[in-house]
């Protein structure tokens, strides 16, 4: 039986947590947006401190009408 979640659970760099998301837009795929330039990570989970993360929040913001 596999402990991972349990060995750094007093780690706080490698420990797992659950995080509970609000959604404030949804759109279908007919809507979806993909531009050269967007932050894109393929890890499950990471830390958002590049640049692209901004311009791409302040874009989706902009395309989707977020206040």
């Amino acid at each position: 039986m596999a402990s991972y979640h349990r060995d750094d659970v007093f780690d706080e760099d490698k420990a797992e947590y659950i995080v509970k998301i609000e959604w404030m837009k949804t759109v279908d795929i007919k809507h979806a947006v993909s531009e050269i330039g967007f932050f894109g990570n393929q890890n499950t989970v990471c830390k958002p401190v590049s640049h692209k993360w901004n311009n791409t929040i302040e874009r989706l913001k902009n395309i989707w009408e977020i206040l």
